[in-house]
C-alpha cells in the first residue's frame, strides 16, 4: 500500500503536463471542481506503462461521467512524454512529467522506488482525490499489473456522490 491512504490530505503539486499534445501546467489544487484520478506509472516506453495508461485512458468517458479528471504521471521528461504520446496516442488525459526535481511528486505520495532495478521510477499506483483535497482511494499495483478499471471508476463515483 502507498504511504498515503484514504482520509489523508493529498499533497498539492504542479507538474508540466501534456493534454492532447499541448504543454500546460497542471496544479492539483486548480482542479478542485472535479475529483482527480492520479495514475502513477513507472517509465514511458515500457510495455507495462503503456498497458496501464491505455487501460485507464480507454475509460475516459466513464471517468468524466463520474465527475473526474485523469492525470497519468511518470518520472520521464516532458519531451520524452511528448514523443511517447505521439507513438501511442492520442490520449484524452493529462500526462504529467515528474522529472524535476526527479520523482518529487511520486515521493510525496509514497510511490517512488528507492532500491532495486527500478530505483528512481514510480511504482504503478492510483489515487482518487476528492474536491476537498482528501484521498478517497489509494492502491499500488504489482509490476505489469493493470488496475481494475471498474474499481477505479466506482471509487470515482463514490467520491463524486459523497461530494453531492
Amino acid at each position: 500500500m502507498p504511504a498515503l491512504k484514504p482520509g489523508d490530505f493529498a499533497p498539492d503539486f504542479a507538474l508540466t503536463a501534456l493534454n492532447q499534445g499541448v504543454r500546460k501546467l497542471f496544479r492539483l489544487s486548480e482542479h478542485r471542481a472535479n475529483n482527480v484520478l492520479l495514475l502513477f506509472h513507472p517509465l514511458n516506453w515500457t510495455p507495462a506503462s503503456e498497458l496501464l495508461v491505455r487501460a485507464v485512458a480507454g475509460q475516459s468517458t466513464a471517468i468524466a461521467a463520474a465527475g473526474a479528471e485523469l492525470i497519468a504521471i511518470s518520472v520521464d521528461s516532458v519531451f520524452n512524454t511528448m514523443a511517447w504520446e505521439k507513438a501511442i496516442g492520442p490520449l484524452d488525459l493529462y500526462l504529467g512529467s515528474d522529472y524535476w526535481p526527479h520523482g518529487a511528486v511520486a515521493e510525496q505520495y509514497g510511490v517512488l522506488r528507492t532500491s532495486g532495478d527500478s530505483a528512481g521510477a514510480s511504482a504503478p499506483a492510483a489515487f482518487v482525490v476528492d474536491r476537498q483535497g482528501r484521498i478517497t482511494f489509494a492502491r499500488e499495483y504489482a509490476e505489469g499489473q493493470s488496475p481494475d478499471v471498474e474499481e477505479l471508476v466506482e471509487a470515482l463515483r463514490l467520491a463524486n456522490s459523497s461530494a453531492a
